[in-house]
């Protein structure tokens, strides 16, 4: 079998998606966890998802905090494996909260018509002084956070937004209910956005087929129209033929895919070679705020076309590249290994096939190269 063979087969199977199993034969998609809040004087229950290989990883990743956790926690941690997996966003960790009183927590204003409502702000108060800090000695993250939220859960996103903007950096309103607070949110992105000469954060709001929700949604519009600052990224995607509980799947896919527009490398920039590649991630790690490289599967394809070029100098330089990012990706081991083969450098083909076969044992075709290089003195 050829390098070239190899290294599709690999660029194909770690594309593919991979879902935890116990021995008990169970497929698990999270965890869950608890929080003690002195600020709302209640235990809080968390729904944790892991990326896929977490915790044989070293790496560290933005997180998703997820409103009404229960309701849309298997539907979102699906989306969102959906779209990592296939290089349209990061991995993410995701944070789904399990509701106690919801009307309290979301609600930014005491109101007749409802129970249990005005409690926002304190909820706010515990998301950023004991929420956020809890997860982040708990698990590996970036300080880059997105919050989603789904009717009050949105109208709850919009308060974070113009409350404390800095909290997260991309906000995820379904169907948020402006209308209740019609006067409170309208009044609060006048003026506090009005106060904001910058604002990198990005907004994705959604509404469906709700006569009684689009009003509100639609004031808020004009007012980030008016007010927002130029670099508040925000769309308003109206999803007039779906009703009130079809627009969460559909907001959460859309939202994440178009927060993260510019994650998947452009094929201009990957014709363009390593250093423009580099020179990419360099960039949009400066957006995002934290580090980014390409990802392993570009990385090969790149390898492997210089392979396929003879390009063989150039393709080394690719593969040692992918091993400083990636240094238990066993096939840049073999492709390497291949590249000094092809250059006379025994030695270092040597070293690179036994690197690949300690980290798979099973490739046939390196221990093969490996035996023939060997005794072929």
């Amino acid at each position: 079998m050829t390098a070239m063979i190899l290294s599709l087969l690999v660029f194909l199977t770690v594309d593919s998606l991979v879902l935890a199993q116990e021995e008990s034969g169970k497929i698990v998609i999270g965890e869950t966890a608890k929080i003690q809040s002195r600020i709302l004087n209640e235990e809080r229950t968390l729904l944790i998802y892991l990326p896929d290989g977490y915790k044989e990883a070293k790496n560290r990743y933005p997180v998703l905090y997820l409103l009404d956790g229960t309701a849309h926690f298997h539907h979102a941690t699906g989306v969102l494996q959906y779209l990592s997996a296939r290089g349209i966003m990061p991995p993410m960790i995701v944070v789904g909260l399990v509701n106690t009183v919801r009307n309290r927590d979301f609600c930014p204003v005491k109101l007749d018509q409802i129970p249990n409502t005005g409690g926002a702000a304190q909820f706010l108060k515990f998301i950023a002084e004991e929420l956020i800090p809890f997860i982040d000695g708990e698990y590996r993250t970036h300080p880059h956070r997105t919050l989603v939220g789904h009717s009050f859960g949105g109208t709850f996103g919009l308060y974070a937004l113009v409350r404390n903007p800095d909290l997260f950096n991309i906000f995820i309103a379904i169907s948020p209910a402006v209308v209740l607070y019609n006067t409170l949110l309208i009044e609060d992105a006048d003026t506090i956005l009005a106060r904001r000469s910058t604002l990198n954060k990005y907004l994705y709001i959604t509404v469906g087929d709700e006569p009684d929700f689009r009003k509100g949604i639609q004031d808020f519009v004009k007012t980030l129209e008016c007010k927002a600052p130029d670099d508040l990224r925000w769309e308003f995607v109206d999803m007039e033929k779906e009703d009130h509980m079809l627009t969460p799947h559909l907001s959460i896919y859309y939202g994440l895919e178009t927060a993260f527009s510019d994650w998947r490398l452009p094929d201009n920039v990957l014709e363009k070679g390593l250093e423009a590649i580099k020179e990419y991630y360099k960039n949009l790690s400066g957006k995002y705020g934290f580090e980014i490289h390409a990802r392993v599967q570009t990385l090969n394809l790149l390898g492997f076309k210089l392979i396929q070029e003879k390009k063989f100098e150039e393709a080394i330089e690719v593969f040692k590249h992918c091993i400083s990012v990636y240094p238990d990706f066993w096939m840049a081991y073999h492709n390497l290994a291949y590249c000094y083969q092809q250059t006379g450098d025994r030695e270092l083909a040597i070293k690179n096939y036994e690197k690949t076969l300690q980290l798979n044992p099973d490739n046939q075709v390196a221990a093969e190269r490996l035996k023939k290089l060997k005794s072929n003195k």
